[in-house]
Parts: structure tokens; C-alpha cells; sequence
């Protein structure tokens, strides 16, 4: 008799552990799931400052620079630079 008895207080022991196991895993994943959200949302928020901050940043150093048709013609290409200012010509940019 009382060799049943410890088999059955040893399936419960498992059979509790295993359930405290279970609930423990999808508790947390419901409360995981439902903070990813706020999660998520701030990863992005911080992504597209700094997104923003450098195309800022490659905007003013290129407003900054000499256009492409200049360097060309100091580096003494001139071929090059006429093409370049003759494809922003026909684009209607310069």
C-alpha cells in the first residue's frame, strides 16, 4: 500500500511541477507578448531619430561640398565634368 502511495505523491509532484512549469512559460509569454508592442515601438521611435539625425547630417555635408562637375575639373577631367553638367542639364536640375 504504501509503495503506490509514493508513486502516486511522485506523480504529482512531477505532474505539479510541470504545471507550475507550463503556466509559468505562457504567463510570460502573454506578458512578453504584450510588452513587444511597447518595446517595438520605442526601438523604432529611437531608430528614426537617429535616421533622421543622419540624413541631416549627409544633407548639410553634401549642400557643404563642391557639386561633382567642379572636382571633376580640378582633378582635370574635363570629359567627365562637361558629361556631369550636361546630365544635370537635361534632368533639369541645374
Amino acid at each position: 500500500m504504501a509503495m503506490w502511495l509514493d508513486a502516486w505523491d511522485a506523480g504529482r509532484a512531477v505532474g505539479d511541477a510541470e504545471g507550475h512549469q507550463r503556466g509559468h512559460v505562457e504567463g510570460y509569454a502573454l506578458g512578453h507578448t504584450d510588452g513587444r508592442a511597447e518595446a517595438l515601438a520605442e526601438v523604432e521611435a529611437a531608430e528614426a531619430a537617429r535616421d533622421d539625425a543622419l540624413v541631416r547630417s549627409i544633407a548639410s555635408a553634401a549642400a557643404q561640398g563642391a557639386p561633382f562637375a567642379e572636382l571633376a575639373a580640378r582633378r582635370g577631367d574635363h570629359a567627365r565634368a562637361e558629361a556631369q553638367r550636361r546630365t544635370l542639364r537635361d534632368r533639369g536640375v541645374a
